[in-house]
């Protein structure tokens, strides 16, 4: 076979390129026509276009600043931002203005407006100074991006180039078909034998019968051609063998369950399809990669070269168990063993084989854990195989059944079975264990002592893979002195301590079922509603000890009055309730009520103090009068106020006249004014945070009335009514004593709140000697001065004529001042400016659309700066999430209260909240320092 001379053909081939025809033309296409083309562009679109752009937009940015400075003389002197904000909105339409900003000569900022958040170029910024008359007041600053400029100067360049390169490939394709005839036909045919060549086809001879060059050329790639085929034939039968070969051992190395590894100068240079699933690489991805890839860190991948290096060149056995690392982080657990390929030098190469074994690591942890739990859980745990032999129980077994665990091991489950319990129910038991795999229920069993107890058992079945029945699994708590304190629970729940009398939980109840059986026996049932006459005055002057006993004996006295078949109940302070069923209509119940007026004729003897009560009864009849439970109480109570209206000591029965709103009122007012009595009006705080922090910095005391029949009453209706009855006074006494003396039970409880607000009704105002009644408090409680401040709403700031003196004597005594609902009203801030106020205190109706509503937002912020200028406080009510809380703390209010800190609480509530929280504190604090 001749040699073919690479090294000459590859000259010939470069001289062919220079010296042809075909490259020539090209040559000067690319030079006369293509090149001047690009420069001329560039100087075109990219140099001049660009300056003009950029001259244009300065031009633009100079001229509105120009405008803004002479629109905003007038607005800026007058400090008018609203005449002032149309001409920068006007500007703002602008998509290029990106920032408008105005500032007087005191650099505070009068509009500072941003464009939206946007992709953005290169900003330019212009400045003005802002002149009236000749003398400057303020300066106005402008910037804009050039981002729209450089996109139409972007289009503008795309259409040149559009122009441009149909020119260019016009003129091209006229060329091309001058030259197609001559070069296009030999060089398709000689490119189309180049690929073939290329794709491995050696067979299919070159058909070129062209002159000059390109026929010697061909000429000499058809030699080249028969040269390679005639090598190829004998490297394609070599090649076949080694592929069969690799393909067989691949084949093995792919499908085995374990991850194969092999590395050279520890580096990774081959791993099986298992390895990359078993720790997550891509295929192929491991190649390549340093060995050290598998392991914890370079440490652990040292420790394990040095150990096991010497076991390969020992021959010693290489299994161990360890955890590798995955791509994604992850650990995985691997048995794995390893083999040199040259026993000798194992740095050089060697083979590693690793096995999964996660799941087997997983299950003998979840078995420890599960064993550590039954080993130390308080509850009683036994497993009984399938012929109810006990297996083995826990120490909470022994602990409740006084039984250890070698006694009752290989014995049956009925070891500690009681006889409270006949065979029927066990087999119940089993019945639902067989059909359902599960049981729970209460069951009576046996301590070693004898003693019977009772337990909550929970039994649960246990199957094997094939879901035959292996075991159960009997989990049992002693909850005999839980069931003893439920019915203890249930009793107290029901019966009033007092009396020891149904209550009217238990009342109404009764009355629910009485009516469920009138109803079907066609009878008739009266409910008397009670309230002794004046009973205050016995607990005011001879003490509540007295009065409690005078009760004891009103309600054994009353009893006596009554059949078996009736109740009797108490509600709570002097009012009680009866039920009769079966009763002769108006005049049956007539004839009950006679003996109670009759009973409050005799004195009673209480501690020898001979005391005459009356009372006064209203009856209602079912079902005449009503034929739900609720109505019947109602209309029972309202003919009670009929009976006191009509001079006490005396008994009425309910009709539809006594219905309507006055006599609502009227019951209301009455209920109300006993609410302190009966202890029904409490307190509940809101706490006020630092909003960066979440620190407490104080509370809110709101007052709140759970009437037993009103049930919860809204402030928005009782405060109202007490303001117009005169009763808010005696409320907002009680108030501020009770916030005072909680503040000095926190300090005791180890809870640290800094102050407390307490609301003044306009009544207390206007009433006066507020600040008499406020040292008082302070003195009697013991709290300090600075820890209590008042708060009233600005409309009674700025609508009581001696306010200003009532504030002042407040301060003097050193309590703080709080505005409450500030901006709903109508402030003068130079009478504001007076006043030696603490804090401001944004309405909640501020804060509730703040995000949404730009009006809102405006006032929170102008309110804010009000606060800042005169050194307030400022708190914002009513703030219920995390966005609320951004807003504030980013124009500089730092302090708030609402539902995302906490709703208003119990005291105790609030104490287990907040000192936890000062715990944690303290905990950190401490560790701080310890650190």
């Amino acid at each position: 076979m001749p040699r073919i001379d690479l090294r000459g053909f590859a000259s010939r081939v470069s001289r062919f390129h220079v010296k042809s025809v075909y490259a020539a033309m090209l040559m000067v296409v690319a030079g006369g026509l293509v090149v001047p083309a690009l420069v001329a562009s560039y100087f075109l679109l990219v140099v001049q276009e660009r300056q003009n752009t950029v001259a244009e937009l300065n031009e633009t940015l100079q001229r509105n600043a120009e405008i803004l400075a002479l629109g905003m003389q007038e607005s800026l002197w007058n400090m008018n931002t609203e005449a002032a904000r149309p001409l920068v909105d006007s500007v703002m339409r602008d998509p290029s203005v990106v920032r408008i900003q105005v500032r007087g000569l005191s650099d505070n900022g009068f509009i500072d407006v941003r464009a939206p958040e946007r992709a953005r170029g290169n900003v330019l910024r212009a400045e003005r100074r802002i002149m009236m008359e000749n003398e400057r007041i303020g300066d106005v600053t402008i910037e804009m991006d050039d981002l729209r400029s450089q996109r139409e100067l972007r289009n503008k360049q795309r259409s040149y180039a559009l122009v441009l390169a149909v020119q260019v490939t016009v003129s091209l394709l006229l060329i091309l078909a001058f030259l197609r005839k001559r070069l296009h036909a030999p060089l398709r045919t000689l490119a189309g034998f180049s690929d073939r060549l290329s794709r491995g086809d050696f067979d299919t001879p070159l058909l070129l019968d062209v002159p000059g060059e390109l026929g010697r050329l061909g000429t000499q790639m058809e030699a080249m051609r028969v040269a390679i085929r005639d090598l190829f034939v004998d490297v394609k039968d070599n090649e076949m063998r080694i592929q069969g070969l690799l393909a067989e051992q691949d084949a093995i190395l792919d499908n085995v369950m374990f991850g194969v590894v092999i590395t050279r100068d520890r580096h990774v240079v081959s791993v099986n399809r298992r390895t990359e699933q078993l720790f997550g690489y891509p295929a192929g991805s491991l190649v390549g990669r340093p060995s050290s890839v598998f392991f914890l860190s370079g440490e652990d991948y040292a420790a394990s070269e040095s150990e096991f290096f010497g076991r390969l060149v020992r021959g010693d056995d290489t299994s161990h168990e360890r955890q590798f690392r995955c791509s994604d982080g992850s650990l995985r657990w691997c048995m794995v063993s390893g083999s040199s390929i040259d026993s000798g030098r194992p740095e050089l190469g060697n083979v590693w084989v690793f096995a999964d074994i996660s799941e087997r690591k997983e299950s003998e942890e979840k078995l420890r854990l599960s064993a550590t739990v039954i080993e130390h859980i308080a509850d009683g745990v036994a497993v009984v195989d399938v012929a109810g032999t006990i297996v083995t129980v826990n120490p909470a077994f022994t602990h409740i059944t006084g039984y250890e665990a070698e006694a009752v091991v290989g014995k049956s489950w009925s070891v500690t079975r009681s006889s409270r319990h006949d065979q029927e129910m066990y087999w119940a038991m089993w019945r639902q264990l067989s059909e359902t795999g599960f049981w729970r229920g209460e069951l009576w069993n046996t301590r070693k002592d004898g003693e019977t107890y009772l337990e909550w058992l929970t039994v649960s079945t246990v199957r094997d893979d094939a879901g035959k029945v292996t075991h159960y699994v009997g989990v049992f708590s002693d909850i005999t002195r839980l069931k003893e304190s439920q019915e203890k629970l249930d009793y107290l729940a029901h019966h009033d301590p007092l009396t020891s009398l149904p209550n009217r939980l238990l009342f109404n109840d009764r009355l629910l079922h009485a009516i469920g059986r009138a109803t079907r026996v066609s009878q008739q049932l009266a409910v008397m509603f009670i309230d002794l006459d004046r009973f205050k005055n016995v607990n005011d002057t001879l003490g509540h000890h007295v009065g409690d006993e005078l009760l004891k004996q009103v309600a054994q006295a009353l009893g006596q009055r009554l059949r078996d078949g009736d109740t009797l109940a108490r509600l709570g302070g002097d009012e009680f309730i009866v039920l009769l069923e079966d009763v002769d209509g108006s005049y049956g119940a007539g004839q009950v009520a006679s003996k109670m007026m009759a009973l409050f004729e005799q004195p009673f003897m209480v501690a020898e103090h001979e005391l005459f009560v009356t009372g006064s009864i209203g009856i209602s009849l079912f079902p005449a009068n009503g034929q739900d439970a609720n109505l019947l109480v109602r209309n029972a109570d309202l003919a009670m106020y009929q009976a006191k209206s009509r001079g006490r000591n005396g008994y009425q029965f309910y009709s539809p006249e006594m219905d309507g709103e006055g006599v609502e009122r009227l019951r209301m007012e009455a209920l109300l004014r006993r609410a302190i009595e009966r202890k029904e009006i409490f307190v509940h705080y809101q706490p006020q945070v630092d909003i960066q922090t979440r620190q407490l910095i104080g509370v809110e005391a709101l007052v709140r009335w759970h009437n037993p029949e009103l049930g919860l009453v809204s402030p928005v209706r009782f405060i109202p009514m007490a303001e117009d009855t005169g009763f808010i006074n005696q409320i907002g006494e009680w108030v501020l004593f009770e916030a005072c003396r909680q503040m000095r039970r926190w300090d005791e409880a180890g809870l640290t709140v800094p102050k407390v607000a307490v609301n003044l009704s306009v009544r207390q105002v206007e009433r006066g000697a507020m600040t008499v009644l406020v040292a008082q408090v302070l003195e009697e409680t013991g709290l300090a001065p600075r820890r209590l401040q008042l708060e009233v709403t600005e409309s009674v700031i700025m609508n009581t004529g001696d306010a200003l003196a009532f504030v002042h004597e407040l301060h003097a005594i050193g309590v703080g001042l709080a505005i409450d609902d500030f901006g709903t009203g109508y402030s003068s801030l130079a009478y504001l400016k007076q006043l030696p106020v603490d804090v401001l205190k944004i309405d909640r109706s501020f804060i509730k659309d703040i995000a949404v509503d730009s009006n809102d937002e405006a006032i929170a912020i102008a309110i804010i700066q009000l606060g800042k200028s005169m050194n307030l406080s400022v708190i914002a009510e009513g703030v219920e999430n995390e966005e609320q809380a951004a807003f504030l703390l980013r124009h500089g209010c730092t302090r708030a209260q609402g539902y995302l800190y906490g709703r208003p609480v119990a005291p105790e509530v609030l104490l287990e909240e907040w000192g936890n929280r000062n715990d944690e504190r303290h905990e950190h604090a401490g560790r701080g320092s310890g650190a």
